[in-house]
């Protein structure tokens, strides 16, 4: 199937966390510019691509296309879900084996949630999901590797492990975060 110039690629590349609106392409210097050569990308930026460190602050990550439409806009990459409602399906055992009204969906039958029996004020709630990705034209899509980068300023990195991680949120069991005096320090 044909891509029209103009279909809607989703450009990821590795710069944690941010989106970038839509991109126009330049053609190269002496190309023909009356075969209306300018594109528009919508660029992603996706924190779970990996990136390697490379030295004086570079890294080395991939680029990839996705192709989410085509010819007549129609969709070619999209999500997909178990359907729980679905006849002889989860639902079905659900009230064939376990109490009534411990299990429900919501969604569309796209999440099915448990409702644990209580124990004392302590009230607990499950629900589970199986989504899929789908590409329908994966002769369309295309990935880019090696490619070097020199950021101005790193991001924060949502990896605890990552070294570009910053613990902003609270750490101990009474919800103080990490502070600036040590518990020794004199006032006055």
């Amino acid at each position: 199937m044909p891509v029209k110039k103009s279909a809607a690629l989703r450009l990821m590349a590795s710069r944690r966390g941010q989106r970038r609106s839509a991109r126009t392409c330049r053609p190269a210097a002496g190309a023909n510019s009356s075969n209306n050569l300018h594109q528009r990308f919508e660029v992603v930026f996706d924190d779970f691509i990996p990136e390697t460190a490379l030295a004086n602050g570079a890294f080395n990550s991939a680029i990839y296309f996705v192709p989410l439409t085509v010819v007549g806009g129609r969709r070619v990459t999209y999500m997909e879900y178990v359907n729980y409602d679905m006849t002889g399906g989860f639902m079905d055992g659900a009230r064939a084996f376990a109490p009534d009204g411990s299990y429900f969906t919501t969604d569309g039958g796209r999440f099915a949630w448990h409702k644990k029996p209580p124990s004392n004020f302590c009230v607990q709630a499950l629900v589970k999901s199986e989504p899929r990705l789908i590409l329908r034209t994966p002769m369309l899509a295309a990935r880019i590797t090696n490619v070097a980068y020199t950021p101005l300023q790193h991001e924060r990195d949502w990896n605890p492990t990552g070294y570009y991680f910053q613990n902003g949120g609270k750490v101990d069991r009474l919800g103080y975060g990490p502070s600036f005096f040590s518990e020794t320090a004199t006032t006055g």
